[in-house]
């Protein structure tokens, strides 16, 4: 998985929401890092990608009333 440098991923995502600067920092947030702090995501369709395909693991463990 390669590595993405902070100026690649913000330029990408303020791309990605038209200019705005308060999107483009919250989901920075969310895209994922290694342990060192760099990204292994730049774009914010990366993070639903990896949700999905980790759903159904993750729906697994939530227990159910």
């Amino acid at each position: 998985m390669p590595n993405f440098t902070a100026e690649e991923v913000y330029t990408k995502c303020l791309e990605y929401f038209n200019g705005d600067a308060l999107a483009a920092d919250v989901i920075n947030k969310y895209l994922l890092r290694d342990k060192d702090g760099n990204f292994k995501e730049s774009h914010p369709e990366d993070i639903w990608q990896r949700l999905s395909k980790n759903l159904p693991e993750l729906k697994k463990n939530i227990p159910i009333p």
